[in-house]
Parts: structure tokens; C-alpha cells; sequence
């Protein structure tokens, strides 16, 4: 999404002929808006030259903590037609683009520069295959503490969250899930099922700097200025 909102009148208007000639535009690994789980999802494009209606697509099945009513109406149903491509160019400026501005200056504040490299490259699962494998093993509880700690703060990372603390219990949870996660499913998924809304959540509120509780549910809570 962002690569909309950052769009100049020559992009829009290459979009909207490219999507004139096209049945369907498809953006895989599209950043969607703060407080979406996980944060990159397929996002599609679709204009009915006849009628000029124009609809955006996103991939259902995804999380939003984030406080925007048409946003996340626009994230349940799957898709959200407007009568025009003005329309949605419109929408993106209304909608869409506030909520990234607001997530920027709440990084600012909190000393966070955003890196547009560091942005591309981020992955929900981009946890080495070692550090899984070791994680979900049955490795002494003493080696497994500072994998399940990095499994936990690359996630976090994910989310431009850091973690400061993480309390033990929190610990013994992921491991529990890692042990019975089935054969296919990587320990980023299992990670960033179990803590990605918690993370969404603290990245929305712009807290950066977090400490991890145990629930029910998982929560993360601002790092104390003095501790």
C-alpha cells in the first residue's frame, strides 16, 4: 500500500492505463497498513473499463489492531469497489495514507528512523533454519532460553518492535507450540501467530522499546524509561 500512497501523477495515471488493459493487477507482498498481522499480504487491483468502477483486493484471513473502521471493513470483506479510479486514488489519500504518516511520526518520536531497505527485505519468517530446527527440538532448557529469546526479537523486529525483557513463562509457551506445530509449519508461522497481534499492537501505539508477558493473553508493555 504504501507504494500507492507515495505515488506521483504520472504513476496514478500509468496505473490506471495499465490497469485499463489488464483483467487483474496483482501485488504480492504488499505493505499493508500498521496494525495489520502479518504486515505484507497480496494486494490486487482491478478497473471494469466500462464502467470505470475500480476494486482493490487484499488477501482475507488478515489480523488488524489498528483503530480505522473502513480499514478494517476493507480487510474482512476482502476487497472494497469504488465507482471511479479517482475514487480510489481519493480513498488511498483519505484512508490509507494518514495511517502510515501516523506510524512514521510515532517512530520519529520514539528515535526509530525507517529504513526503505530495511523495510523490503522484511519477511514474517526471516528467522535462520538453524535456530528453528534447534528451537523446536529437545534441546536442554538451558540452550534452548537464548534460541527461543532470538526467535522471539526477530519477530518482534518484524513489527519495528524491540524486545527488551521477556518473561520465562512466555518462553515455555512458544516451545510448547514449536513441539506441536505439524512437520510443515515453520517457527516463524508459529512465532508470528502467537506473537504477532501483541507486537501489531505495541507498533500501533508506538511503543518500541518492550517488555513480554505471559497472559492468557500475551501481552507487551512499554519499557520503563528508569529500568
Amino acid at each position: 500500500m504504501r507504494r500507492f500512497i507515495n505515488g506521483s501523477n504520472g504513476c496514478y495515471v500509468a496505473l490506471e492505463r495499465q490497469a485499463r488493459s489488464a483483467a487483474y493487477l496483482n501485488f504480492r507482498g504488499a505493505e499493508l497498513p500498521p496494525g495489520c498481522v502479518p504486515p505484507r499480504s497480496r494486494v490486487g487491483l482491478a478497473l471494469d473499463a466500462r464502467s470505470g468502477v475500480t476494486t482493490i483486493f487484499v488477501e482475507r484471513g488478515i489480523r488488524y489492531y489498528g483503530a480505522n473502521q473502513r480499514i478494517r471493513r476493507w480487510l474482512q470483506d476482502g476487497g472494497l469497489s469504488l465507482p471511479s479510479f479517482a475514487e480510489f486514488r481519493q480513498w488511498i489519500a483519505a484512508v490509507i495514507k494518514p495511517e502510515f504518516e501516523k506510524d512514521n511520526r510515532s517512530q520519529t518520536s520514539g528515535g526509530y528512523a525507517q529504513h526503505a531497505s530495511g523495510n523490503a527485505s522484511r519477511s514474517s519468517h526471516s528467522v535462520p533454519d538453524n535456530a528453528c530446527e534447534a528451537a523446536g527440538s529437545n534441546t536442554a532448557p538451558a540452550a534452548m532460553k537464548p534460541l527461543l529469546e532470538f526467535l522471539v526479537k526477530q519477530t518482534a523486529k518484524n513489527y519495528e518492535v524491540e524486545v527488551c525483557s521477556i518473561e520465562t513463562s512466555v518462553l515455555e509457551e512458544l516451545q510448547d507450540k514449536l513441539n506441536s506445530a505439524k512437520d510443515q509449519t515453520s517457527c516463524g508461522c508459529v512465532a508470528d501467530d502467537l506473537f504477532g497481534g501483541p507486537f501489531a499492537l505495541a507498533a500501533v501505539e508506538g511503543h518500541r522499546l518492550v517488555t513480554v508477558h505471559a497472559g492468557p493473553p500475551i501481552t507487551c508493555k512499554p519499557k520503563r524509561q528508569n529500568s
